[in-house]
């Protein structure tokens, strides 16, 4: 009976194991908050299973969505927009009427991740060189 017992504890801690090594460590919920132009603005990235993601930019009562797929290989991360918000913005004519023109698709983004612990890590855009730290917010 002992062997059986020290079989299944054996077995338990090989499975938990696998299983914590097959999550990937980007999923879950972070924030990033950076001023820009004496303006508080908040990221909040959602990372999710199957290499999707959610990302909110807002800065004061302004605010932009995109979501997409990601993929992630050697520490460098690609993204893909697939959805964004919004979609469409007003622009002024004469200053007394306008019209309503189409946005462009977002351009995702290729990032150097850095992880400074399980719950921190910094992003570095490989063509412009910007940086921006995200920590878990979950």
């Amino acid at each position: 009976m002992k062997l059986v017992r020290l079989t299944v504890l054996a077995l338990t801690f090989v499975l938990t194991a696998q299983f914590a090594a097959a999550q990937n460590e980007l999923d879950g919920t972070w924030e990033a908050v950076v001023t820009i132009y004496g303006q508080r603005c908040t990221f909040n990235l959602v990372m999710t299973v199957g290499q999707h993601y959610s990302e909110t930019l807002r800065c004061g009562n302004l605010m932009t969505w995109q979501a997409g797929t990601y993929v992630f290989s050697n520490g460098i991360l690609v993204r893909d927009v697939t959805d964004w918000e919004p979609r469409k913005r007003y622009v002024l004519d004469d200053g007394y009427s306008g019209h309503y023109e189409e946005n462009a698709k977002p351009p995702g983004g290729s990032f150097r991740v850095t992880f400074t612990s399980p719950d921190a890590m910094v992003w570095q855009d490989v063509n412009f060189g910007g940086t921006l730290a995200y920590r878990r917010s979950e």
